[in-house]
């Protein structure tokens, strides 16, 4: 059905009307798939448990069958791959590894497979219960207690959202099957309640530990808590794992030569993706000048301050990190803007960067896909770097511009502010 539903989208002979019935169907079958495979996981689960119970052999074969090695850096890249597949609109998703330059080429061992299942399964929940504009995500990934003598190490995997929260007194129904904080949550996401309990179980299986913390959990209760925006749950899994530092041939993109060498002038929303650059880029000690604003609007002072940047870069090789609507609102206020080849745009839906490529094939090749890869994004700023400049279509603020050259050379703007509005 799912198979049939798709090929029929991608036919010509539809009207708008009977593409949308195909789209339900689709996403009907979707939903009714979802359910079977969670029912079905849960099932085997629960059959192993029993199994385990009265003694019966066969589950210690199962259980080595599924260890692996890998490393966390491609674990991360691999759960990227998967988030971007589904990714709703407007939502700010980042995948953030925090691994050293000693740790980043670990060679793990573990259950590679039900470490993703279970993040995949936390994602998925907290894309879920995101607000459906401004909604922000970021699972983070990190190593902890390396124990050099033994080789183990634990692996944290911690999934934050800024959605409706929990109440406290419902935090324990969390991890318990067929079971969801409310009737009114189950109506407006729908699911089976089995996602959080399967979680539990695999982690368990792993001898790990999972944990909840839900930010003014108190305000959630409330109605009104939770329609002003959300107040964010956290979940964390903790999970042993064996190691070894035997090199994996990981590109860690710690050092790429060059990098070092331009500017990466920030002007997006702010959020996680942001942040995230920001943090890698800190990393590389690779220049950053900090423009982003908080989310609305776009301002005309941020095109007096991107204009002031690009300025004081003089030769130095840059590129411009916007998003996908800072773009599109700056393109409206200059609209030779988009012939700037040194923009980089973070992207959202494969919806959104399908339509990009129909509206302007050129520039859809400057955008970095939602969540992050470290590897292409600083692949993508070190080609803007090398890339031949197009002077910007900006408004002309000369004193600004001069004031850029004192200020935003070491990366600071806030002397920018008065000059900005003398001028603007």
């Amino acid at each position: 059905v799912v198979a049939f539903n798709s090929l029929l989208l991608e036919s010509e002979d539809l009207s708008a009307a009977h593409k949308d019935y195909v789209r339900s169907s689709l996403t009907s079958a979707d939903a009714l798939l979802t359910v079977i495979n969670q029912v079905l996981d849960y099932a085997k689960l629960e059959a192993k448990e029993d199994n385990e119970k009265e003694g019966k052999g066969g589950e210690e074969k199962e259980g080595s069958e599924l260890m692996e090695e890998f490393s966390l850096l491609k674990l991360g890249e691999d759960l990227s791959d998967l988030i971007a597949s589904c990714i709703k609109s407007d939502l700010d998703f980042a995948v953030d590894i925090q691994v050293s330059e000693a740790d980043a080429e670990l060679f793990l061992y573990g259950d590679a497979f039900h470490i993703r299942q279970c993040a995949m399964n936390l994602c998925d929940n907290a894309m879920k219960f995101s607000p459906e504009q401004g909604g922000e995500v970021t699972l983070r990934m990190r190593l902890s207690d390396l124990d050099e003598a033994s080789s183990v190490c634990l692996l944290h995997v911690e999934v934050e959202d800024n959605g409706i929260g929990i109440p406290e007194d419902k935090l324990n129904l969390l991890f318990k099957p067929f079971s969801q904080v409310s009737s009114q949550y189950t109506r407006l996401h729908q699911g089976t309640g089995l996602g959080l309990a399967i979680t539990k179980k695999l982690v368990d299986s792993m001898h790990g530990s999972i944990s909840c913390q839900s930010r003014g959990a108190e305000a959630a209760k409330s109605r009104g808590g939770a329609a002003a925006g959300g107040t964010g749950t956290v979940f964390c899994i903790t999970v042993p794992l064996h190691f070894t530092r035997q090199p994996v041939g990981v590109n860690s993109t710690l050092e790429i030569p060059g990098l070092q060498e331009g500017t990466v002038i920030l002007a997006t929303r702010k959020g996680p993706s942001s942040a995230l650059i920001m943090r890698l880029c800190k990393e590389r000690k690779v220049r950053v000048v900090d423009l982003r604003q908080d989310k609305g609007p776009v301002s005309k002072q941020l095109l007096v301050k991107l204009q002031a940047a690009v300025k004081a870069q003089g030769d130095r090789p840059f590129c411009v990190v916007v998003d996908m609507l800072v773009y599109e609102q700056l393109s409206a206020m200059a609209t030779e803007l988009s012939c700037l080849k040194s923009f980089l745009i973070l992207g959202g839906m494969t919806s959104q960067l399908c339509l990009l490529k129909k509206k302007r094939h050129d520039e859809a090749s400057n955008v970095i896909p939602l969540p992050i890869k470290p590897s292409v994004l600083f692949s993508k700023i070190f080609s803007s770097f090398t890339e031949e400049k197009k002077s910007p279509a900006l408004p002309s603020f000369p004193y600004a511009a001069k004031v850029a050259k004192e200020t935003v050379s070491s990366g600071n703007v806030p002397a920018l502010e008065e000059a900005v509005k003398k001028e603007a």
